[in-house]
Order: C-alpha cells, then sequence, then structure tokens
C-alpha cells in the first residue's frame, strides 16, 4: 500500500485501551438490543383495546376482524396483508416471506434443486457406464491380402 508509512502501529497500552472501549460500547449495544427484543415481545403481544383477546383463529372472515380486538403483531399482518391484497407486490413479498407459505415456497425451490442435481448425476454415471463398455480391443490390421 502507498500509505504504510503514514500508518503507524498502536502501543500494547494504545491496543488494550482501544480494545477495552470497543468491548464496552458492543456490550452496551448487545444490551439496548436485548432491552428493544423484551419490549417488542411484550407489545407485539398486547391486545388493541383493553380486555379479552379474541384468537385470530376464530375469526372467520376479514370482515369480522374490524369489530374483533386482536394483538398488534396480528393487526399488523392484516395491515400487511391488506396492502398485499390492493397489489402492493412489496407487502405480499414480506408475507411470503415471513409465513408458511414463504417457507413452502422455498422448500419447493431447494427441492427442484436437489432433483435438477440428482438428474445430472445420473446422466454423469450413465455416461460413465457407457464409456466403460467401448471395446477397446480393436486390432487394426495395415495389410489386409487380396485374394
Amino acid at each position: 500500500m502507498a500509505n504504510e508509512g503514514n500508518l503507524r502501529p498502536f502501543s500494547a497500552e494504545q491496543a488494550r485501551e482501544y480494545g477495552s472501549i470497543g468491548g464496552k460500547t458492543k456490550g452496551q449495544n448487545q444490551k439496548a438490543r436485548r432491552s428493544m427484543q423484551e419490549t417488542w415481545d411484550i407489545i407485539r403481544k398486547m391486545p388493541l383495546d383493553a380486555g379479552e383477546v379474541n384468537e385470530i383463529e376464530t375469526i372467520q372472515s376479514v370482515g369480522q376482524i374490524k369489530n374483533a380486538n386482536i394483538t398488534v403483531e396480528d393487526a399488523m399482518i392484516l395491515a400487511i396483508a391488506k396492502k398485499a391484497m390492493k397489489g402492493d407486490v412489496r407487502a405480499f413479498q414480506a408475507l411470503q416471506k415471513y409465513t408458511e407459505s414463504g417457507r413452502v415456497t422455498e422448500d419447493i425451490t431447494r427441492q427442484k434443486a436437489e432433483l435438477e442435481l440428482e438428474k445430472l448425476r445420473m446422466e454423469v454415471d450413465a455416461y460413465h457406464r457407457a464409456a466403460e463398455r467401448v471395446d477397446v480391443g480393436v486390432t487394426i490390421i495395415d495389410d489386409i491380402p487380396t485374394s
């Protein structure tokens, strides 16, 4: 590198000090992330209104949800689903990514790739078997007698 002459290595004491600062910062960030995750876990399970929560499985149609008391998480998923139903492709992709239908699609894609790979392996094996059957005991005759 052209700038190697400009770089001064840290002393052992400086490296230890900067490493300590970095470690403390990382710990603070992890604690904050953990706290946010715990808060989200609480909030997402909260009902939209006070009172008993209607289990989403008991609701028969999207129209009934309007009067139902569902959790924050269920309401968010419903909002994304409504956008998807209006043609928002990104909302549809988000639902696919985070729901079972997305996992099923990924499973099918993986299975298809595995089948294609198996097909290629079988073709290679067949090619090798065919190559082994070629008769290498051919004798070349230079002088063919004429009668």
